[in-house]
């Protein structure tokens, strides 16, 4: 199914966007929609990895004037 067959769909049943307007004709809020859906899905998944630790050597340089 298309964003524009999305945004009829969504219309006709009266579902309206998150600022209480409708979806438009030709699906770009559709579209945007769903990508930053899929781009907070995958940030979630970033966020949520478990990473080894790695432990280095670490010392404390100076120069003395």
């Amino acid at each position: 199914m298309g964003y524009r067959k999305i945004s009829i769909y969504l219309n006709d049943r009266g579902i309206l966007t998150e600022k209480g307007s409708k979806w438009g004709v030709t699906g770009n809020y559709v579209y945007s929609v769903l990508k930053r859906f899929k781009e907070r899905e995958e940030r979630l998944k970033f966020r949520k990895k478990k990473y080894q630790p790695i432990r280095s050597k670490m010392w404390l340089e100076y120069n003395k004037v």
